[in-house]
């Protein structure tokens, strides 16, 4: 017998189905079939917008005499640094800062007064221990980003500010206490 790899080898090519008989009845042109289409979204309802500020590239200057109230500077998320103090800008605009390598501990207390809401205590060592009390109301954020070194300044609210949104972050108060060691 003649071995079928030699040079004198033909090779025959059959005309032969390639899918099965199902496939010939969905698709008698024998063309591919175009892909299904993607599925659509649905439409969501558009959702009211909150009081959001983006995020801001540079520092917030510190609040002067005729700006409009915003307890805290956007948080800082974009700059190539941190921000080295934490100011308290109190409502008749003096400002204490602190360094935020010095601060070691931040705490809720229970409110003071009833009615009243939690007490974020920051304490602060330097040369000096100092705890600054923020009261107020909606202090969560506020809590996370100064506890991630990411806030340059709070607000107290000067009087005749008011909020309509009961939502708002609002401190009503700064206090500045030394501790004994």
């Amino acid at each position: 017998m003649d071995d079928d790899d030699g040079p004198d080898a033909k090779v025959i090519m059959m005309n032969r189905p390639t899918g099965s008989i199902r496939d010939l009845i969905a698709n008698p042109t024998g063309r591919p079939a175009p892909p299904p289409e993607p599925p659509r979204p649905v439409a969501e309802p558009e959702a009211p917008e909150a009081e959001y500020q983006p995020p801001p590239k540079k520092s917030d200057p510190l609040p002067r005499p005729g700006d409009a109230y915003r307890a805290h500077a956007r948080f800082l998320n974009r700059l190539s640094s941190d921000p080295k103090l934490i100011h308290f800008v109190a409502k008749d605009y003096t400002c204490a800062g602190y360094s935020y390598a010095d601060l070691r501990r931040v705490n809720w207390l229970p409110a003071g007064e009833p009615g009243g809401g939690p007490v974020l205590v920051l304490r602060f060592v330097e040369a000096v221990i100092t705890e600054v009390r923020l009261t107020g109301r909606n202090l969560d954020d506020l809590h996370h980003w100064i506890s991630e070194g990411c806030m340059p300044w709070v607000w107290e609210r000067p009087d005749g500010f008011r909020s309509r949104d009961d939502a708002a972050t609002v401190i009503t108060g700064i206090a500045f206490n030394e501790v004994e060691r």
